[in-house]
């Protein structure tokens, strides 16, 4: 603004007017205008720079929205997963019982039709004798129970309990165990067995 005043104050007194009115006009106009000018330039960097600064704000702000979108989406992911684990493993013991149960079942449904045999598919046959029997029926004694477990069965029940026929020498062979370890007593076997106390009578 100084440099422009002296150049105009030169030109004024050039021409002989550098006390007029017109030569504060200009000086007036020109000095207005270069304010309003920078005016404009300062008002202008400060929009600028407000708007710098909100943009990186507005940046930050994204970030850790995403993030904790992201963070949100792991965790529900996690208890998706988790979840399905719990329910994959439920349901395989549910299977794995289930499976045993139907086995135990047709072993039961099937010894009625293995309970009966043809003499002539048979081989190594003794006869009994009523020794054995009466050393069988000494370790025999009936209870009443309840199972631990639905698998095994519900309700009141009557019967032996096959460590007791283990005891015995007859007793052993109408014992097996499965695959868990239970100990199982062969019907099968059984129903042979009863006939036979019967015939010995």
């Amino acid at each position: 603004m100084d440099e422009a005043s002296k150049a105009l104050e030169r030109s004024s007194a050039a021409r002989g007017g550098l006390t007029s009115g017109r030569f504060m006009k200009e000086l007036m106009r020109q000095n207005q205008g270069m304010a309003s000018e920078e005016y404009n330039n300062a008002y202008n960097r400060f929009n600028a720079d407000r708007d710098r600064r909100f943009g990186r704000l507005s940046q930050i702000a994204g970030v850790g929205q995403t993030a904790n979108t992201q963070v949100a989406q792991a965790g529900q992911n996690y208890a998706n997963a988790y979840s399905q684990n719990v329910q994959g493993g439920a349901n395989a013991v549910a299977a794995q019982a289930m499976g045993q149960a139907g086995q135990r079942q047709q072993f039961i449904q099937g010894a009625a039709s293995l309970a009966f045999c043809d003499e002539r598919v048979k081989t190594n046959i003794q006869p009994v004798s009523k020794e054995d029997l009466a050393e069988m029926k000494s370790h025999l004694k009936a209870y009443s129970f309840n199972y631990k477990s639905p698998i095994h069965g519900s309700g009141d029940y009557v019967g032996v309990m096959a460590q007791d026929l283990e005891k015995s020498k007859l007793g052993k062979t109408l014992v097996y165990e499965d695959a868990d370890g239970v100990k199982l007593i062969d019907l099968s076997r059984v129903l042979m067995l009863f006939l036979a106390t019967m015939a010995e009578g």
